[in-house]
């Protein structure tokens, strides 16, 4: 049961990848990518509106839970640190950093269907078009912090937070 749970938050963001962080083109040019899909989608003035002011909701509740989740970490880091290893504290914490990602993953799909919702039908198709490209994209791993991981990835080419994080989880 454990295992089909954990499956299923992973395959929850694997398919909201495309909210996963501000929408960036290669060049770190966060309006310009959004810019791109909106013209893709050619949006009226009203939905154009209504379109960046669903992503700015999206971004400010992201940023609310990410504070969030830090703050969770410091916690489990110090705990960690203190050499104090409480298991209910443990296992607290860290059900409250899964839930808060959980609700993350939920917001953004929530924030997907939002635009879904403010588009034409030929809109539509064009909007589960690209965001399929992205689903796509997720089968070959994720993406974290700028690095493609796949099963064929190692701890060398991982930055040092990553690689903590990975032992915590074994």
């Amino acid at each position: 049961m454990k295992k089909l749970n954990y499956s299923l938050l992973i395959a929850l963001f694997s398919i909201s990848a495309i909210f996963a962080q501000p929408m960036m083109n290669k060049n770190g040019n966060y309006g310009e990518m959004r810019q791109k899909v909106k013209n893709k989608l050619n949006l009226t003035e009203k939905q154009s509106k209504q379109f960046d002011d669903i992503i700015f909701a999206q971004r400010k509740a992201a940023i609310d839970t990410k504070s969030e989740i830090q703050k969770l970490r410091l916690d489990l880091q110090k705990m960690m640190n203190d050499n104090d290893v409480d298991k209910s504290k443990l296992f607290s914490l860290t059900g409250k950093i899964s839930d808060l990602k959980a609700k993350m993953g939920k917001n953004r799909i929530t924030t997907w269907y939002k635009i879904y919702n403010i588009l034409d039908k030929d809109q539509k198709a064009t909007w589960t078009k690209v965001f399929n490209k992205f689903t796509q994209h997720g089968k070959k791993g994720m993406m974290k912090k700028g690095m493609m991981m796949n099963k064929k990835s190692n701890f060398k080419n991982m930055p040092q937070q990553n690689i903590r994080r990975q032992r915590m989880m074994r």
